[in-house]
């Protein structure tokens, strides 16, 4: 009597931790952060609209579909497509599931795939849906 009924939620929660677990590393292994060419043009931190709320200790502000971000220390992020982050000022690195990639100024990225990163460093950085 008891026992199967033990057995059976074993059972039901080894599938949902299997299914868990999967899934984890699913979003692990299809995010990447890979080093690319800055675009041609870059939009001067002069033509976003600042935001006047600090977010995550930081000061961020719009432009279009772009975000600009101007970070003392760590901005987490969450990206749900390909995204080009791009650094205007700064060093530091991204830390993210798959580990740490360091960045400076001049240099750009493209975030490809869903997931959550950080960027740590203070440094000034653009946001920017991105093509290819």
């Amino acid at each position: 009597g008891g026992n199967s009924r033990r057995g059976g939620d074993f059972s039901r929660n080894a599938r949902k931790h299997s299914l868990l677990l999967r899934t984890i590393y699913i979003i692990m292994v299809l995010m990447k952060i890979v080093k690319t060419d800055p675009p041609a043009h870059l939009p001067a931190a002069e033509e976003f609209a600042w935001r006047d709320t600090i977010v995550q200790g930081a000061r961020t502000g719009a432009l279009g579909d772009m975000l600009i971000v101007r970070s003392p220390r760590r901005y987490k992020r969450f990206s749900k497509e390909k995204e080009r982050v791009c650094f205007l000022a700064g060093s530091g690195h991204f830390k993210w599931a798959r580990g740490e990639t360091p960045f400076g100024a001049g240099e750009c990225f493209c975030i490809d795939g869903e997931g959550e990163y950080e960027i740590n460093g203070a440094c000034e950085f653009i946001v920017a849906p991105s093509d290819n």
